[in-house]
């Protein structure tokens, strides 16, 4: 028989990738970083893995559209994988085969949780940021209408020039319908248009009715303060200029909200 050190350094050869796997099977308290820490009643070890994950994740979400926000994602994902390389060292004691476990759980976590995450981060809250003096950000969700048209009352991102970043704007008629501006009021198949979007400028004449053409929609922009006086405040847009369905608005912090 070999030496006494000879069946853990076998082990380590053999199943090294399978500790990292076995690791991430302990259960959902893997998941979040320190719940395992705290089961295993290493309190204060525990609760530096958590708080420093949850306070770096939730900060993250709070200035996401900004490059800090990017930033503190990566600082909670260190803080994820230090917790999961401790879970993974004390498990594997005495002896810890750094390099195999540290990458196997590192791209377990990758392919597992991060990437999917940040797909989902790109194509349903992808920030952007409206040019002017304005300057809003919104959240997008570009794949919003692969399969369906967007609908009356709908916020959405769309290029429209002299935009080059692209605007957003709210849907106020779709193809098909009737829109008439009566020389006071806007109205849509006969109904008052309610919006903060539709207003009287000088150019527009005193009567005014035309059906939206097929593929196209009828736009309020936003415009910025120092065009809201020389932009028509509604725009009919085709369906190619559609980006996605702007949900939320995250930009200035203090008038952040659902869309």
């Amino acid at each position: 028989m070999g030496p006494a050190g000879a069946l853990p350094d076998r082990r380590t050869a053999g199943a090294a990738g399978e500790e990292a796997w076995q690791a991430l099977g302990l259960g959902a308290h893997v998941l979040i970083p320190g719940l395992t820490q705290l089961q295993w009643r290493q309190r204060d070890r525990g609760r530096v893995f958590l708080v420093s994950f949850l306070a770096a994740l939730c900060t993250s979400l709070f200035c996401w559209g900004k490059p800090l926000g990017w930033a503190l994602l990566g600082f909670a994902f260190v803080c994820h994988a230090t917790a999961l390389l401790d879970v993974l060292r004390q498990r594997s004691f005495p002896v810890f085969p750094t390099k195999i476990a540290t990458s196997s759980m590192v791209v377990a976590m990758v392919l597992i949780l991060y990437l999917p995450l940040a797909a989902v981060l790109w194509f349903h809250a992808l920030p952007t940021r409206a040019d002017g003096e304005s300057g809003a950000g919104y959240l997008v969700n570009c794949l919003a209408y692969q399969t369906q048209e967007p609908l009356p009352g709908q916020w959405i991102w769309l290029r429209l020039p002299p935009h080059p970043l692209g605007c957003a704007g709210q849907v106020m008629a779709v193809a098909g319908q009737e829109v008439e501006w009566t020389g006071h009021r806007w109205r849509v198949d006969g109904k008052d248009l309610v919006s903060n979007h539709p207003g009287a400028l000088p150019h527009y004449p005193e009567a005014w009715r035309f059906r939206v053409p097929d593929h196209h929609f009828l736009i309020g922009q936003e415009p910025s303060s120092a065009e809201a006086e020389t932009v028509s405040p509604l725009v009919i847009v085709g369906r190619d200029q559609i980006v996605g369905r702007a949900w939320a608005r995250y930009y200035p912090v203090w008038e952040r909200s659902l869309l």
